[in-house]
């Protein structure tokens, strides 16, 4: 056991450390330096603590990935642009550090599918007024209406969109029957 006067007040002498361990304690310096800044980010204190407790796990460094995309059951989905991953060894376990933002790609789709369709409606509306003026430049002209109630004609007429002279051909055609008329006037007009 050491007694007081054994005790010396001058510090021990330190030994210089060989230079292998200075080298790789520099490269761990500069790794961590380049760590901070890596994508324009500082690091904090934590996120470096869980990297580094990861490589000594045996995760190793997984670069190159520009987006990753988690899903669940479908419906939501997270994205993670710019993410910094770690893969386990020989399992397929991943580790993501970034910031996840929600995934708005259902909300875009179905905005462009209105716009598709609200295109394609105006497109056909163009093509019926065509439909339209050409039917009614070849329908000029008196109809012979005897025997057809001008009520069913004109009934035709707003539910099919069509002239009364085309109203009246295709009630005749149908043998009268009105539910018919309208049905195939509509299967022509789409």
């Amino acid at each position: 056991m050491a007694t007081i006067e054994d005790i010396t007040d001058a510090p021990p002498e330190l030994e210089d450390a060989p230079p292998a361990l200075e080298e790789n304690s520099k490269e761990a310096e500069t790794q961590e330096k380049e760590e901070e800044t890596a994508g324009g980010k500082k690091q904090s204190k934590y996120e470096k603590k869980n990297k580094k407790a990861l490589t000594k796990a045996g995760l190793k460094p997984f670069p190159g990935v520009a987006k990753v995309q988690l899903k669940s059951n479908g419906k939501n989905a997270f994205i993670i642009d710019n993410p910094e991953v770690f893969r386990g060894g020989n399992s397929d376990t991943w580790i993501v550090f970034g910031t996840p933002k929600a995934d708005d790609s259902a909300s875009k789709q179905t905005q462009l599918l209105q716009q598709l369709m609200s295109q394609q409606a105006a497109g056909q509306t163009d093509a019926q007024s065509a439909k339209v003026e050409e039917a009614e430049e070849d329908e000029e002209g008196e109809v012979d209406e005897t025997g057809l109630v001008p009520s069913e004609i004109e009934m035709v007429m707003k539910n099919a969109n069509v002239s009364r002279a085309k109203a009246v051909r295709e009630i005749r055609k149908n043998d009268g029957d009105i539910v018919n008329t309208i049905m195939n006037l509509q299967k022509l007009s789409i």
